[in-house]
């Protein structure tokens, strides 16, 4: 849990980090996997083969992206809301309405 300001910025750009890095993982996953199957199964369904990959993609951003957005506001302790995919140098809290920014 974030004491300040700049702890909470700290971790927020951590976590972001920490999901495109999952993504990435996710990205080379769906490739093995669509690949495997593609090799042994040769008439494999297009349908079936979308529907893992696009599946698969919905569940792995909501649940990152809920890391992400769980990170807790240094004033009032609730989730900020934050957007992973966004880079912030100030946020305003959803829960507060404060601004979290890091002044050093």
């Amino acid at each position: 849990m974030a004491r300040n300001a700049c702890d909470f910025m700290k971790e927020l750009a951590r976590r972001q980090h920490a999901f495109w890095i999952d993504i990435l993982f996710w990205w080379i996953g769906v490739v093995v996997v669509v690949s495997v199957v593609s090799a042994y199964v040769s008439k494999a369904p297009e349908l079936l083969l979308q529907a893992i990959v696009y599946g698969s993609f919905i569940i792995t951003v909501y649940v990152l992206g809920s890391r992400v957005r769980a990170v807790q506001c240094p004033y009032c302790h609730r989730h900020a809301g934050a957007i992973p995919i966004w880079r912030y140098k100030f946020l305003f809290c959803k829960a507060c309405g404060k601004r979290i920014e890091c002044r050093q």
